[in-house]
């Protein structure tokens, strides 16, 4: 069978098709994007195709397997995108990773503004630093 052939026959089917394509989606445009799916994918697949097979039940099967693996496709992306209510810090926190680099800059900033401050006012802070061992210092500690 040619693909000239196998498009006029299939065409036949359309209106059963997108009614059955309206009963997944319940949406006309995205209907009409499963409908094409499945056309390009039927014509694509011609030579799979055997003569006296039911060419409905095969186009109705390849449409509800187009339309599983999207739907699929859709909540794998989905789960990958964090939503706006899932970033809080407690959430962070679980997920956050100690970063040794990162905590010594923050570190030399630390020291780069104490050393700013007026002599007095160091003084004080430098009594407390002697108390505290500024390189074991890490970011998750904030979200404590």
């Amino acid at each position: 069978m040619t693909t000239n052939q196998f498009t006029v026959l299939i065409t036949q089917y359309d209106h059963a098709l997108r009614n059955f394509a309206l009963k997944f989606t319940k949406d006309e445009d995205e209907a009409n994007d499963l409908m094409q799916d499945t056309m390009m994918k039927a014509i694509r697949f011609l030579d799979k195709f055997e003569d006296g097979t039911n060419v409905k039940g095969w186009l109705y099967t390849i449409m509800r397997n187009t339309f599983i693996n999207n739907y699929r496709k859709a909540n794998k992306k989905n789960e990958l995108i964090t939503q706006s209510d899932e970033i809080s810090s407690a959430n962070l926190y679980h997920s956050a990773t100690n970063n040794i680099g990162e905590s010594n800059f923050v570190l030399g900033d630390i020291k780069g503004a104490i050393n700013a401050l007026p002599k007095c006012c160091r003084s004080r802070l430098s009594g407390m630093s002697k108390d505290i061992n500024m390189k074991k210092l890490r970011w998750n500690s904030l979200f404590r």
